[in-house]
């Protein structure tokens, strides 16, 4: 009659042979992912863990990982090009602009577009602002002052402060920023206090201010902004997964 090994040799037996595969496949994974000098820190700490549960949860983990970057080459990416801050600048709510009139200075007023975009000037009242060059507003003051009030009035528009830049996601301090000559992703962040540990530099996203769809398109960092944008900073692959229930559990990703 043929003997049975004992229940705790087979499950030693079982455990030694997951373990050999679980072996086998990291340096499966750490040779298609690039990672044969240094291993992905969630497989060092389930190594150093030795519990096999926590070396299935860092394998699955890992795979992951090493497939995002091919996700990432089927996504179409629309290039992010901001338009340069010209005469044909369309003004909006948070512009700081100076009105003169000529040979009146008590008509002109520094003031900033209302939120609803508007200016409000002595005699005409409030005049709508927003979605005009400095120019078309311009226009628009002499044909309002002209009617009944001056006589071939001339009136010219200059922005002083253009409405903030607004940065979000894995920065130190997200928030609203004043706008400033040749702005870039890279220079709103710096300004935001830096990346967070969290961060992806490959992640980074723009919302053009004015666009008809608000399109949130992908930047890098020396992408040019507009006064307006709002500049987006995703997380790392690594660091969305810690919101998973199993993760936060077993404390992998701090």
């Amino acid at each position: 009659m043929t003997k049975l090994p004992p229940a705790s040799s087979a499950n030693a037996g079982g455990g030694e042979l997951l373990h050999r595969d679980l072996e086998a496949s990291e340096q499966v994974v750490a040779h298609h992912v690039g990672l044969n000098s240094r291993e992905p820190p969630i497989l060092e700490v389930a190594r150093k863990q030795d519990r096999p549960a926590m070396k299935i949860i860092a394998f699955a983990c890992a795979l992951l990982l090493s497939a995002g970057p091919c996700f990432a080459q089927g996504r179409t990416e629309i290039a992010a090009e901001a338009p340069v801050v010209s005469n044909d600048y369309l003004l909006a709510a948070g512009d700081a602009i100076r009105v003169t009139v000529f040979n009146e200075p008590d008509l002109g007023a520094e003031q900033t577009l209302s939120a609803s975009g508007e200016v409000s000037l002595p005699l005409i009242g409030d005049v709508n602002a927003s979605g005009l060059t400095s120019a078309e507003l311009a226009a628009t003051l002499e044909e309002r002052f002209s009617a009944g009030f001056l006589q071939n009035p001339h009136v010219s528009v200059a922005v002083l402060v253009y409405r903030p830049i607004y940065v979000t996601g894995e920065v130190a301090r997200p928030g609203a920023f004043p706008y400033a000559a040749d702005m870039s992703v890279a220079r709103a962040v710096s300004t935001a206090g830096g990346y967070t540990r969290h961060a992806s530099r490959a992640r980074l996203y723009v919302t053009r201010a004015g666009a008809a769809d608000a399109q949130e398109v992908s930047a890098d960092a020396a992408t040019a902004l507009a006064p307006g944008d709002t500049v987006r900073v995703g997380e790392t692959f690594v660091s969305s997964l810690r919101d998973l229930p199993i993760v936060n559990l077993l404390g992998i990703i701090p």
